[in-house]
């Protein structure tokens, strides 16, 4: 015969148990949870950079001499691909212009620092490489993998500069937003326009996260 002390017991038991189960079916949907919203966050980034093609360039160290030449072929270099990108009216346009003139981008960089004295080598290439959350005026692209036109000059190690060349903001002025917002608005879907207008809220968040999780 059980006393009430054993079927005392036997509740704490079944409690514990019960607190149990729940805990594990909690944390095995909060787990999925957010399994599927970094799942959609890495969707949405993907989305984003089959929209954009960047444009970064990186001095070779951070000395005063060498973030001046990086200004300067940065500036060679957008004079250059100005007239032919500012109506490009989609970024297949733009990625096929600058894959077909590599050579000729090439030599507008190594000849922007011969004029500057420098003996420096540079490299251009069109890839994919890996981001930081970077700003631009008022707008922010969230960390992830993008597509740009790269220069890395001499050993690449100083800091970068980087910009959009389509939607073609390289060309546009980020003192002057209204010019900038025109530019997103007419090239990029309402949703991706919306997300890098708004690089404080949970869904610009949830990407950065999956880029520090996964990539």
């Amino acid at each position: 015969m059980k006393t009430r002390w054993h079927v005392w017991l036997l509740w704490i038991g079944e409690a514990e148990n019960r607190i149990i189960l729940t805990a594990v079916i909690v944390g095995t949907a909060i787990t999925w949870l957010l399994a599927g919203l970094l799942a959609v966050a890495g969707g949405e980034q993907k989305q984003l950079s089959e929209q954009v093609l960047r444009f970064h360039v990186l001095a070779s160290s951070d000395s005063e001499e060498d973030q001046a030449l990086k200004l300067q072929v940065r500036d060679a270099v957008i004079a250059y691909l100005e007239p032919c990108l500012r109506q490009s009216e989609s970024v297949e346009e733009t990625r096929a212009f600058i894959a077909t003139h590599l050579p000729q981008i090439t030599d507008v960089a190594s000849r922007s620092l011969q004029r500057a004295g420098s003996s420096e080598n540079v490299q251009v290439m069109l890839g994919v490489s890996d981001f930081p959350t970077k700003y631009y005026g008022s707008v922010a692209l969230p960390a992830g993998r993008y597509e740009a036109l790269r220069i890395e000059i001499g050993q690449a190690q100083g800091q970068n500069w980087w910009c959009v060349m389509f939607p073609s903001l390289c060309f546009v002025d980020e003192t002057q937003p209204d010019a900038m917002d025109a530019q997103l608005e007419e090239n990029l879907p309402e949703a991706q326009n919306d997300l890098i207008h708004e690089p404080r809220s949970f869904r610009f968040k949830l990407i950065e996260w999956y880029h520090a999780l996964f990539d």
